[in-house]
């Protein structure tokens, strides 16, 4: 389950630009004939297509919690366990007041709990719905890209299996805010990073 939902998550991110003047943007013929949505474009083609595929998908709508902009993401059932994804917000061009590449695919929302989606998500249903507690399938869990500490050889290992599949782009993300900002400084401000690839690439 999780290999195809991601699939499904990485296909619409990269073949659809969020619009919010898209023509029929509130169903699926916005994003498979247009490629322009905005949420609720995004969400119910996400729901058709792994409902097509045999995996329990819902549309779920609220708002979002800073803005309180009405909102629209999924309810997926992954390998037996219920999970919140957001397709709409895995697109960069959502939120980027630039362009970015096309392969950039945001997982911060790709299968998270019910906690996770709270912070950011207010659901506006009154249907109770499935409680959300699973990790397994969570995008940074599942590729072991979480930090709970630094730890060069998982990221050097991560940075081979990237370089040998051909990717571009490589999604990190650290247990908490001072984590991140230790590899912050040490990858970027003292551009560690080189090092890594240049030890990684010889490992391929």
């Amino acid at each position: 389950d999780y290999d195809r939902i991601r699939f499904t998550f990485d296909y619409i991110v990269k073949h659809t630009e969020y619009n919010e003047s898209a023509e029929h943007n509130q169903n699926i013929c916005s994003v498979f004939g247009d490629g322009q949505s905005v949420c609720q474009g995004y969400s119910v083609a996400m729901q058709y297509l792994l409902l097509y595929q045999g995996i329990s998908s819902i549309t779920v709508t609220g708002t979002t919690k800073d803005t309180g902009t009405s909102h629209a993401w999924n309810l997926v059932k992954a390998d037996g366990s219920w999970y919140y994804l957001d397709v709409t917000w895995g697109d960069p061009s959502y939120s980027e007041s630039t362009e970015v590449p096309d392969e950039i695919v945001n997982y911060t929302y790709f299968c998270v709990t019910g906690d996770d989606i709270s912070k950011t998500h207010v659901i506006g249903s009154e249907l109770e719905l499935p409680e959300c507690t699973a990790v397994e399938d969570n995008y940074f869990i599942h590729e072991n890209c979480l930090f709970e500490e630094w730890d060069e050889e998982q990221f050097e290992t991560l940075l081979v299996s990237c370089m040998e599949s051909g990717e571009k782009y490589l999604s990190i993300r650290c247990s908490d805010a001072g984590l991140y900002g230790q590899v912050k400084e040490l990858l970027i401000s003292n551009q560690k990073i080189f090092d890594c690839m240049e030890r990684s690439a010889y490992r391929t």
